[in-house]
């Protein structure tokens, strides 16, 4: 017993992107319109993820930048017995870049509370309609807050 495929155009049937009766080459509209159906559906349901992750990875190098901001106030303090009063005081002492005193285009920098013997540096959420909040970090090094947008869970940045 021997089994026999036929082909598709043996039964009547065009074969995708090749010419069909007519002789012409070819998608029928349908076909085109089905594949742009998925495409849409598959990015639309992508999309979230994407800004998300996006937003996580704002909120790692804005906990990365405050963690470079304690290091900077540690060695203030090593070498004045003080901890700078502002951003501007630790770039004059090139300790900090000049990006970090202007913010990004994500998050502003400040002190919040800044003494002799303590500090709190603060990165605020800033240029979004969708994500809220700040992390802070203290002359501890603990690093603490979180960004929050629409959909829970909230960000937190990596340790």
């Amino acid at each position: 017993m021997s089994w026999a495929v036929s082909s598709p155009s043996e039964h009547g049937a065009r074969r995708l992107g090749r010419p069909g009766p007519g002789g012409r080459a070819g998608f029928t509209l349908v076909e085109v319109s089905i594949a742009l159906v998925i495409v849409v559906l598959l990015a639309t349901l992508g999309m979230p993820i994407y800004q998300r992750a996006m937003e996580q990875a704002r909120v790692d190098m804005a906990g990365a930048q405050l963690r470079s901001i304690y290091a900077a106030q540690r060695v203030y303090y090593l070498e004045h017995k003080t901890f700078a009063p502002d951003l501007q005081t630790l770039r004059r002492s090139d300790l900090i870049e000049q990006s970090l005193v202007e913010g990004s285009s994500a998050f502003v920098f400040q002190f919040t509370g800044a003494a002799g013997e303590s500090f709190t540096a603060t990165a605020t959420r800033r240029n979004s309609s969708v994500w809220t909040g700040s992390l802070d970090i203290t002359e501890s090094g603990v690093l603490t807050g979180c960004i929050a947008g629409r959909n829970p869970p909230a960000l937190l940045p990596k340790p």
